[in-house]
């Protein structure tokens, strides 16, 4: 996730990545110095230029951002209403898996 705004820009290394060709973690070392490399020869302006470097582009920021819009909608609640929604959802998941077996 963390790579994937980078990997928009690379589609060669993304598909290497896609088509399973990348399995250890030697090649994984590759990919990443590969990657390393395509960036480190550019200077701040062309960095800048890139998608990958605007923030809104970030997988943190917009895990973030949906997390801060899910938190504002929700309502205070009581240490005793939250033991008690997660009492009902550990129920429901019990039932969930008793009846799959």
């Amino acid at each position: 996730k963390i790579l994937h705004r980078y990997l928009e820009e690379q589609p060669d290394l993304r598909t290497w990545l896609g088509n399973q060709e990348c399995c250890t973690i030697l090649q994984a070392r590759a990919l990443m110095c590969d990657l390393r490399s395509r960036y480190s020869t550019l200077d701040e302006e062309q960095l800048k230029m890139k998608t990958s470097w605007k923030d809104d582009n970030s997988w943190y920021r917009r895990h973030r951002q949906s997390n801060a819009s899910a938190a504002e909608n929700t309502e205070p609640v009581s240490l005793e209403e939250r033991k008690k929604l997660a009492k009902l959802r550990i129920q429901a998941l019990r039932e969930q898996r008793l009846s799959r077996a």
